[in-house]
């Protein structure tokens, strides 16, 4: 019988040791064997090549009149319009070159120069272009860059947002002007 109790006093002793290490354990903090101590997740990010260009406030059509002169022997005298935003969102891959905006005309007038003014950017955000002068560009059939430097930004929509445009209208040849009414589309684009 002694030795049945020896054998029950064996089979009890080694849990107690366990019993103790996992308290020991508890007490100096180790982290429990089944707990999950972090976990990841791959996310992944994507952002497209994006450039959008408009004119604000709306899409009605600038009208600029030549005003006559009241006493003879002066000038013909033109109006100015500086209602009009030019308004962009740009965003670049690593290896483009900053974006440019340029401008051209469908058609010129015979003896008469259009000419647009460009602002420097109010609003928004990012690196928001720089125009080239800050004297009016005579508008011809090429495109003639007025814009540079636009690289992720984008200036707010609407108008006192983005760049102003003074259009004016300049007499350069007497010789050739001639009384009439015409429409002239002014097309910007915005490119690398």
């Amino acid at each position: 019988m002694k030795n049945n109790l020896k054998l029950r006093e064996n089979m009890y002793k080694p849990k107690k040791r366990y019993y103790f290490i996992a308290m020991m354990l508890l007490l100096i903090g180790a982290p429990p064997l089944w707990a999950q101590l972090e976990a990841g997740r791959n996310i992944r990010v994507r952002l497209a090549v994006l450039a959008l260009i408009d004119i604000e406030p709306n899409n009605s059509p600038i009208t600029l009149n030549f005003t006559g002169p009241t006493e003879a022997g002066n000038p013909i005298q033109s109006t100015t319009d500086n209602t009009k935003w030019l308004n962009y969102s740009s965003a670049l891959s690593s290896t483009d070159s900053a974006r440019t905006i340029s401008a051209a005309v469908d058609q010129t007038i015979a003896g008469i120069d259009l000419e647009v003014m460009t602002s420097i950017a109010m609003g928004g955000n990012g690196v928001l272009g720089t125009p080239f002068a800050p004297t009016s560009t005579v508008l011809s059939t090429t495109p003639l860059a007025l814009i540079n430097g636009i690289r992720g930004a984008f200036t707010g929509d609407g108008a006192m947002s983005g760049h102003q445009l003074t259009y004016s209208l300049d007499i350069n040849d007497y010789t050739a002007i001639v009384a009439n009414t015409q429409n002239i589309t002014v097309t910007y684009t915005i490119s690398n």
